[in-house]
């Protein structure tokens, strides 16, 4: 009996707990379903602003560099240090959609670095405007520095000597600035390195690392031509009292002694012929003043540098304007710098050493490269073949627009890649038949019958011919390190980016 009544009661306290649970619930389920709801809004909603890109411009990255479209969309670099190379011919449209989009957001974002501005003073203005209007725009005044390099305007130059004895941290150093000047002042030297050449070379080298250890307060470019422009009798035995500068030039000191006359002047001549090109006036002003650091990307003092050029006077100004270039990257290119922007427009007009490396070596130093060009046969024709293609492989973020060349738009439908595409088949087939009667006479018939059906092929996503009449701001588009959604490869209209107004003053 007892145990009756115990079951009774725990039957009526489960179903009375139950009954309670259930009122409970009922009450306490629309709660949490709206908080699941609300929940679930917010991670639809983090994740569609995760994905959209392309239609928003991308905040959370303060290096990115970002292009409209002309759909209102955006294109996002995410990762500049990886490399841009920008291939188009004149008219593309390179300029307004790349470049003064990148100056203005290199700025934007604290940037320094080097803007190389071929057709001076385009680029130049639009620099110095980018950082002049930054330091309207922002509460704290821009600490990057603007300084510009022209041999032509003398009066809005600054002046530079990228030959200071504190930029020869070494012989290799030497080294690296004689090559630089040869290769630009003797462009077949650059793909064909003979006797002569390496000779001219190891002559510069050691008049370079001469000056920096016996003459240093002279020691700049004018000088160091001028030394080399007198006597060889003279600055040899000079030369050969330093022992390191003895074993750089041995070749040519043991012509020397043994009187050997035409191996003598084809070397010293070979040397002497092409410093003539750059023994000009505005050249050696320019360059025997110090006005700023080469060390662009000091945290403590950033700076951008203009370097102007003249195409009607390139083979003049190009040499000087590469060994400015290439002491300016041997600084940037270390550890614990600013974030720092190497522009090259129309690169192929100067052949810097170790180019085509400065990508990869620079990625981790946070150097964003952008290699801009009217064509790939001119980095083949200044670099060669080889270099040409680690400079494009090292260049992770790739846009192509109108070329003329039909190698070049090949290259880039390639490039693309293929698709498979179905294609519909239509197709007749005859038959004819013969009967023969007792007379060997007889008639003939004929069947005909359509056929129809469907195969795949592949074909070009974009065919060369479309290259050709790709139109101003529509590049063909490589990204790294793109965003889902995004195709390897795809092809946008892009926004021109108009040039600020023209300033009264360069400096």
């Amino acid at each position: 009996m007892l145990l009756l009544s115990l079951f009774f009661y725990f039957q009526l306290f489960f179903f009375a707990g139950l009954a309670l649970a259930l009122i409970n619930f009922s009450i306490v389920f629309p709660f949490l379903m709206r908080l699941l709801g609300k929940g679930c809004r917010l991670i639809r909603k983090g994740l569609s602003k995760s994905n959209s890109s392309l239609t928003e411009p991308a905040k959370e990255n303060p290096f990115v560099f970002r292009f409209e479209t002309t759909d209102d969309k955006w294109v996002s670099v995410q990762n500049p240090f990886r490399g841009t190379l920008v291939v188009g011919g004149a008219g593309s449209g390179k300029t307004e959609t790349y470049a003064n989009a990148i100056i203005r957001q290199a700025v934007d974002k604290n940037y320094c670095g080097i803007v190389y501005d071929f057709k001076y003073p385009a680029l130049t203005n639009e620099l110095q405007a980018a950082i002049e209007a930054a330091k309207i725009n922002t509460v704290k005044k821009n600490e990057v520095k603007f300084f510009t390099i022209n041999f032509e305007d003398l009066k809005n130059s600054n002046r530079v000597n990228p030959l200071h004895p504190r930029y020869i941290k070494s012989i290799s150093h030497a080294e690296e600035y004689a090559t630089a000047i040869v290769n630009n002042l003797i462009p077949e030297s650059i793909q064909r390195t003979d006797f002569w050449v390496r000779s001219s070379i190891a002559l510069l080298q050691a008049a370079i690392w001469y000056f920096r250890e016996e003459r240093s307060e002279n020691c700049d470019l004018p000088h160091i031509v001028r030394f080399l422009q007198s006597d060889p009798k003279e600055f040899l035995e000079l030369m050969r009292q330093h022992p390191i500068c003895q074993n750089l030039i041995s070749s040519i000191l043991t012509a020397y002694d043994r009187k050997a006359d035409n191996q003598l002047a084809g070397t010293i001549g070979t040397l002497q012929l092409a410093l003539n090109k750059i023994c000009a006036p505005e050249i050696s002003y320019v360059l025997s003043g110090n006005d700023f650091d080469l060390n662009l990307n000091n945290p403590e003092a950033p700076a951008f540098l203009a370097l102007g050029n003249t195409p009607g006077l390139m083979d003049t100004f190009s040499p000087v304007l590469s060994l400015i270039t290439t002491v300016a990257l041997k600084m940037m290119n270390e550890e614990g710098k600013q974030h720092s922007l190497v522009l090259l427009d129309e690169a192929p007009t100067l052949y810097i050493p170790k180019l085509e490396t400065l990508p990869a070596t620079g990625r981790s130093r946070k150097i964003a490269v952008v290699f801009m060009c009217q064509d790939i046969s001119q980095i083949n024709d200044k670099y060669g073949n080889t270099k040409k293609e680690t400079i494009i492989s090292n260049l992770a973020n790739q846009f192509y627009g109108r070329v003329s060349n039909l190698q070049t738009a090949e290259y880039i439908s390639k490039l693309v890649g293929r698709k498979d595409v179905r294609m519909e088949n239509f197709g007749i087939s005859s038959t004819t038949s013969h009967s023969y009667g007792r007379r060997n006479s007889g008639t003939a018939s004929t069947n005909e019958s359509l056929s129809h059906g469907y195969n795949w092929q592949e074909r070009p996503v974009l065919k060369p011919q479309a290259i050709f009449g790709f139109k101003q701001g529509q590049f063909a588009s490589l990204i790294a390190e793109r965003e889902d959604h995004l195709s390897p490869v795809f092809v946008a209209n892009y926004k021109r980016i108009p040039p600020f107004k023209k300033q009264s003053t360069v400096l």
